[in-house]
Formats: C-alpha cells, sequence, structure tokens
C-alpha cells in the first residue's frame, strides 16, 4: 500500500476458514498455508526502513507499539516479510489454488 509516496506493509496471520478481512482500497491481500512456518510477530514495516511492532496483552487488545529503525531489527523484518509474500497467492486467486 502507498501512503502519500511511502510504501507500508502488514502481515497477519489467519486461521481458516478466512474471515472478517476487510479491503482497503489499493491493499494487497495475499493468502498463505505456510503462515505457521513464519514468526509469529505482528508488525508494519515503513519503506523497510523503520517498522512498529505491536504488542498485545492476552485477550487479543494492543497495549502497544514500538518503533524501531534499526537496521538490525527492520531487516529481518522485510526479511520475513518478502518470504511471506514469496509463499502467497492474491486473495483474488485463493479459490482457484483451494
Amino acid at each position: 500500500m502507498y501512503i502519500d509516496d511511502l510504501i507500508v506493509g502488514n502481515g497477519v496471520s489467519v486461521d481458516e476458514p478466512i474471515s472478517g478481512i476487510f479491503l482497503a482500497i489499493g491493499e494487497d491481500i495475499r493468502i498463505s498455508r505456510a503462515a505457521a512456518a513464519l514468526p509469529a510477530d505482528d508488525y508494519w514495516l515503513f519503506d523497510s526502513r523503520a517498522l512498529a511492532r505491536m504488542h498485545y496483552n492476552d485477550d487479543g487488545r494492543l497495549t502497544g507499539v514500538e518503533l524501531d529503525d534499526n537496521p538490525a531489527a527492520v531487516v529481518p523484518a522485510a526479511y520475513w516479510r518478502d518470504v511471506a509474500l514469496h509463499m502467497a497467492v492474491p486473495l483474488e486467486n485463493w479459490r482457484s489454488v483451494r
């Protein structure tokens, strides 16, 4: 997704059956059965230069956001984003590959 020329991305793991997905204009939604092989971290990447790591309590409520622009944190997050994208198919193609 692009916001004022900034590339923004987020990855979310969900279980099947998939429900409750809300599509924003221009959002690239992809589905992967290999999600269990990926780290369970929830974060947003900004131009592959900064990340916002989301923290939740046991009830799944957001408790805080940790901003980090340290390459030691951003590079692995970008790597796992790329792995996830490689293993996924666009949502509109999901039914045909099931």
